[in-house]
């Protein structure tokens, strides 16, 4: 006789341990199927604008960058082994989930299918499409809770609407939340004596065929078991990370973002391992920013390319494309700017005060569309989380829930010495810069010609002059600022 089998569906949820999804399969199934789609190509070279559970009716659910897609690669691989470890097999299959779904239903007698809940614009339309797929197949379907803090959406003001200030959606999130304890990491996953083989992919045919993703491996381990090593090491310095958290060139950070990002790690299971201590407050508030963002997208889903602030719709953007390459490539001739653009280049990831850094600059000395720089950090950030990547860029635009007001336009240089006083981060990223004094190292402009010769640097040869003055862009930044108001 057949045996009961539930398809737990995959999606941004790559871990055993406290995966309510898998829990809730292995309680409706005799047998467990762990099922991925992949509706991305498989040999191209590029970054691809791809989803894992793309539909045909509903669209994209998420695009997915190329650092990001080799993050999923090696994420898939590490989650193959940890459930082969438990007894089970991991099933990565190209196409829809509509489409995998049909041909595991072939292959096996399927009773259930039960995902983790999504709140990215068109997951709805894809989760609509799966649950209208088992309906007709007469198939059980259920979502469990996504990887939040809080449900998107329910935290609520008290008259009903969706909060917009990040403050007080903390003051309740921090009294209200709850976690209990985390779900244990099953020691055997339900499974088959013999697997069908029914035409899957290798996960690493995901990963992005591109010298530039092949030395992110030297920087980053992905995969549930690396993700909590690394909680485990921030825990000994957690208590610092209120002091230490806006050093690019210490290591404050707790670097978890793009575990959390897929899944590899629960932030109910990083809040509880830091809210016990008087001292991780700050941590624990950058969580609840996480959820915020999460929350913010699932309310307003418009924010992904519209000004959350309505008076910004008409805003005088200047896209010049000199611009815009200089700050790609980390040639702004602003020292701090420039290592930021270029540590993200080196490793898929950047220190988050120097994101606001590049961000300001980006929006408001260049006047480039907020836009540009975010389809730039989807493209090249491991951690590349569509809310926070959206509420981040809207906020330092200054259009967006919360978002720093107008005027705060942040002086790249005052940046620099305040946040990187020793010049150990800009020396790291920028290292033709390196033998200039700590007194000019991040306006190395007003070095004279003898410090700079000593320090073999000529301007405009080894590194650029600024490609706008901060005197000139901040004064174009608050008159292009003004015309919001009318």
């Amino acid at each position: 006789m057949a045996k009961r089998v539930a398809v737990w569906w995959i999606r941004h949820d790559l871990r055993l341990h406290d995966n309510p999804a898998l829990h809730r399969a292995m309680e409706l199934g005799e047998v467990v199927l762990p099922l991925f789609a992949w509706a991305g190509g498989v040999d191209n070279g590029a970054a691809v604008d791809s989803s894992p559970e793309s539909d045909s009716a509903g669209g994209l659910a998420l695009a997915i960058g190329g650092a990001t897609q080799w993050w999923l690669s090696e994420s898939l691989e590490s989650l193959r082994s940890s459930l082969e470890a438990a007894g089970s097999r991991l099933y990565v299959l190209q196409g829809t989930i509509t489409d995998a779904l049909d041909n595991v239903s072939e292959n096996f007698d399927v009773a259930a299918v039960v995902g983790e809940k999504r709140f990215e614009p068109s997951s709805e339309a894809c989760e609509d499409s799966v649950a209208d797929w088992c309906q007709r197949c007469g198939i059980d379907f259920e979502l469990t809770a996504a990887n939040n803090l809080a449900e998107p959406g329910s935290v609520r003001s008290d008259s009903g609407n969706p909060m917009r200030v990040f403050t007080p959606f903390w003051r309740r999130v921090r009294s209200a939340y709850d976690p209990g304890e985390p779900l244990a990491e099953p020691d055997e996953i339900p499974g088959f004596d013999r697997w069908k083989e029914i035409g899957q992919i290798d996960p690493g045919a995901i990963a992005p065929a591109h010298p530039w993703t092949e030395k992110l491996g030297n920087c980053w381990e992905p995969g549930e078991p690396a993700a909590h090593e690394i909680l485990n090491r921030f825990y000994e310095k957690a208590g610092d990370y209120g002091e230490m958290r806006d050093c690019p060139a210490d290591d404050g950070s707790s670097r978890l973002s793009p575990y959390l990002h897929f899944g590899e790690i629960s932030v109910r299971a990083v809040w509880c391992a830091l809210s016990d201590r008087d001292d991780t407050e700050p941590f624990l508030r950058q969580l609840a920013w996480r959820d915020f963002a999460h929350h913010l997208l699932g309310c307003f889903p418009d924010t992904l390319d519209t000004p959350m602030v309505s008076s910004f719709e008409g805003f005088p953007w200047k896209d010049d494309e000199g611009h815009r390459t200089a700050w790609l490539r980390g040639k702004t001739g602003y020292p701090i700017v420039d290592a930021g653009m270029r540590e993200l280049w080196e490793t898929g990831w950047m220190h988050n005060r120097v994101r606001m850094i590049v961000a300001s600059f980006l929006t408001k000395h260049l006047l480039l569309p907020w836009r540009v720089g975010a389809d730039w950090f989807e493209d090249t950030l491991v951690d590349a989380d569509l809310a926070n990547n959206t509420l981040g860029w809207q906020w330092v635009a200054g259009c967006g829930a919360d978002a720093a007001p107008y005027f705060l336009i942040f002086n790249p240089i005052l940046q620099g010495k305040k946040f990187d006083k020793e010049g150990r981060y800009v020396r790291r990223w920028v290292p033709e810069l390196a033998d200039l004094p700590d007194k000019f190292l991040h306006e190395p402009w007003s070095a004279p010609g003898d410090v700079l010769e000593e320090a073999g640097v000529t301007l405009g040869e080894d590194y650029p002059h600024p490609i706008i003055e901060h005197a000139e862009g901040r004064k174009r930044a608050l008159e292009a600022y003004e015309t919001t108001k009318s």
